[in-house]
């Protein structure tokens, strides 16, 4: 086993909650773990049942700390508290090589103004994206979220002119990062994300009697104002005009669940679209490669687009549809 230590310091842990980051952040920490690199990720409790302290298959070890109910009406003041409590204990408290890399601002917050030496790698900006996504589970009023995204800005910017070594996913995600500081972008280093061709791999053959009769759209998104879904669902009676029987199959939650049925519903489409709720990590690829068509819709802020990647290798030279070999798209804009 290698002397050398990671401390991946995120938001949660994939084991606690689906999504791209989460997955990006745990793909790379299993890698680096078959090299035989000690591999600690420190991340919030978000579940009351998640163990303190975890040691996954893959020799990966998951460290979460406490944080407080978002029903507690003193959450915006408590947070960040327990976040810094939280991650200082666990990223500092560390033998030599060893390397803190940040994925996240407000985790990364504490050790930037203590000058901590950290890399951080920039998937988002929190500022613009997550606090207006989340504002369905904490409401805030309108003052305190104005003068919140500009703590929160000043905050992101601080953690990324202290990390050692700033990353960015894309080009595009470097001219996000110009928004926050534009030298600090100038010297961030561009290291695009990577597919398991594994697990999204092509089908060997053809699919189970499970396989879809009619041609199929799939996405897989989370359901809130950035990702478009809701365009997606508007261009629907265009393309059942064109195609019949074209149905549309959506993985994901979100604040917007409720109201994009309201959408189906009211354009007539409700027939043809199908919520298919939280779908398990294992199970996109055969999504993926079941589908006639994989729709990426997105209004903005889109890093990387792992899922196109991966959607497009696991339907190359793939028979799986009769009628049309898989293809994949990202789509910002959709007619309606």
């Amino acid at each position: 086993m290698s002397s050398m230590r990671i401390v991946m310091v995120t938001n949660n842990a994939l084991e606690d909650k689906t999504g791209g980051h989460e997955r990006y952040v745990r793909e790379l920490s299993s890698t680096l773990s078959r090299r035989g690199i000690d591999v600690t990720i420190v991340a919030k409790r978000w579940r009351a049942d998640s163990p303190g302290r975890e040691q996954c298959a893959d020799g990966v070890t998951i460290d979460r700390y406490a944080v407080p109910s978002k029903s507690n009406p003193l959450y915006a003041v408590a947070y960040p508290v327990l976040v810094s409590r939280g991650v200082w204990a666990r990223a500092t408290s560390r033998p030599p090589r060893t390397v803190v890399h940040v994925h996240m601002s407000v985790p990364g917050l504490p050790l930037a103004v203590r000058g901590e030496p950290f890399v951080f790698t920039f998937h988002a900006p929190l500022w613009r994206e997550l606090l207006s996504e989340r504002q369905d589970s904490y409401v805030l009023p309108n003052g305190v979220q104005n003068a919140t995204v500009r703590v929160l800005r000043r905050a992101e910017s601080l953690v990324a002119k202290r990390a050692s070594t700033t990353v960015v996913l894309s080009e595009y995600m470097r001219t996000e990062l110009a928004r926050l500081d534009q030298s600090v972008a100038r010297r961030a280093r561009v290291l695009p994300g990577g597919v398991d061709t594994e697990r999204f791999s092509p089908a060997s053959g053809e699919l189970t009697s499970t396989e879809p009769r009619s041609a199929v759209l799939f996405t897989a998104r989370r359901l809130t104002p950035r990702t478009g879904v809701d365009q997606l669902i508007r261009a629907m009676p265009a393309i059942t005009a064109a195609a019949p029987g074209v149905e549309l199959k959506i993985a994901g939650t979100g604040a917007m669940e409720a109201a994009l049925h309201g959408v189906a519903d009211e354009l007539g489409v409700a027939h043809a679209v199908e919520f298919l709720g939280w779908v398990p990590d294992e199970e996109l690829a055969d999504w993926y490669r079941r589908a006639t068509l994989v729709v990426l819709p997105t209004r903005e802020l889109e890093g990387f687009g792992l899922s196109t990647a991966e959607a497009l290798h696991a339907a190359q030279r793939s028979s799986v549809h009769p009628r049309a070999r898989p293809q994949s798209c990202s789509v910002r804009s959709i007619p309606t």
